[in-house]
């Protein structure tokens, strides 16, 4: 059973995106053209999630595909990535990594991933420098008349964030999930932020709750990244369902079911065997294998793909 237990988290909020000026989202206006692409980092300095202390953890989020409209922003972003600080501990990491699928990436359209990593963040008079493996955020603040006070505005159009203080962003990019995004002199802000509610404790299908749809695989080849429905998460001896990853190169064995299946390619391409036939299957292509029916998947592309499974049941045949 899934459980919800209440969360609060309060520290400093530093936010990039690519617009030169600051983003018209701000002021809940639309933006000008294309939608808008930022990098957040939330450094938490008190606070806890489901009883879990977090201070010293920080959070990056990349967002891509914002707006561009206010009324779009508010539906969330088109997709997105997460990254956990390293010096989380096992009990942390456990509800973190929750805490990203179930709240911050809740409004996305699609999750990249979820990353623990090294990341650091050095702080200069008015400048602030962020750095991770696959990327960096540095943030210039920008004075105003008296020469020594940041711009400010008091009252934000997001409530969980006060005290916001404009500047320049000297540089940000992220360079994962075979994104290359680089931005220079852009928007930037570093504000003070404070915000809580309730956060799903246990993941949709936890890796340690489950059995594999098709046991004995070499993880190399093929790995079930992400299982969606199975008696382990949600009780059914009627139906399993997962996201299965194969690598280029990757090579499902021969194998068949008791039960029907659907497969749909949801990302690259596979060359399916089924029987004597070879089908070359596309993104998006979609198969139906009766039960009984022996069948075989191998990436021969230079690409990883990603397929949906569908069983109509939760028994398997060698």
């Amino acid at each position: 059973m899934s459980e919800k237990r209440n969360w609060q988290i309060k520290g400093k909020f530093y936010e990039s995106c690519r617009t030169e000026g600051h983003c018209p989202l701000w002021f809940g206006r639309d933006l000008w053209e294309k939608p808008c692409v930022n990098f957040e980092t939330y450094e938490i300095e008190e606070g806890q999630i489901g009883g879990v202390d977090m201070k010293g953890i920080i959070i990056i989020r990349h967002q891509d595909k914002i707006g561009p409209t206010f009324e779009e922003l508010q539906k969330g972003p088109g997709e997105g990535a997460v990254y956990i600080s390293s010096n989380a501990t096992e009990e942390q990491k456990k509800v973190l990594e929750a805490f990203a699928k179930n709240n911050l990436a809740a409004a996305w359209k699609r999750l990249l991933g979820i990353k623990f990593v090294d990341i650091n963040i050095k702080k200069s008079d008015r400048t602030f420098h962020i750095t991770m493996p696959f990327g960096e955020q540095k943030i210039t603040l920008t004075v105003g008349g008296d020469g020594k006070t940041p711009i400010a505005m008091g009252n934000c159009i997001n409530p969980s964030i006060s005290n916001l203080k404009f500047g320049n962003t000297d540089v940000w990019a992220i360079r994962d999930y075979g994104k290359e995004v680089s931005y220079r002199n852009t928007e930037g802000n570093v504000a003070d932020f404070s915000m809580g509610g309730e956060v799903l404790l246990k993941l949709i299908s936890p890796f340690s709750d489950i059995k594999p749809i098709i046991p004995k695989l070499n993880e190399m080849d093929y790995r079930i990244i992400w299982p969606v429905i199975n008696k382990g998460t949600v009780g059914t001896d009627d139906m399993q369902a997962a996201i299965i990853y194969s690598p280029k190169g990757g090579e499902h064995p021969l194998h068949s079911h008791d039960v029907d299946e659907l497969f749909v390619l949801l990302e690259g391409e596979l060359v399916v065997t089924v029987g004597e036939k070879e089908y070359n299957m596309k993104q998006h292509d979609f198969m139906y294998f009766p039960a009984n029916i022996t069948h075989q998947a191998v990436n021969r592309s230079n690409k990883d793909a990603q397929v949906l499974v569908i069983l109509a049941g939760t028994k398997y045949n060698d």
